[in-house]
């Protein structure tokens, strides 16, 4: 059984569509205030966009999501 544990930063992009930004293996237990700071320094630094226009424009959550693969064969 392989389990994989990602965090999922949860933006608002231009065209007010949600889009995803997914860690893999991060580091557990981050309080609110720290994935808030690190996604806000994210959206302030403006370092992605599509077709012009920005990517990340707000925060919307983020969240731990787990998978867990067993092996049939």
């Amino acid at each position: 059984m392989k389990r994989t544990k990602n965090l999922v930063l949860k933006f608002k992009n231009a065209k007010g569509k949600l889009t995803n930004y997914t860690i893999r293996s991060p580091k557990e237990g981050l309080s609110e205030q720290v994935v808030r700071q690190a996604m806000e320094k994210i959206v302030k630094a403006n370092i992605s966009s599509s077709e012009g226009q920005a990517v990340f424009l707000g925060t919307e959550g983020a969240q731990y999501t787990e998978r867990i693969v067993s092996k049939i064969f």
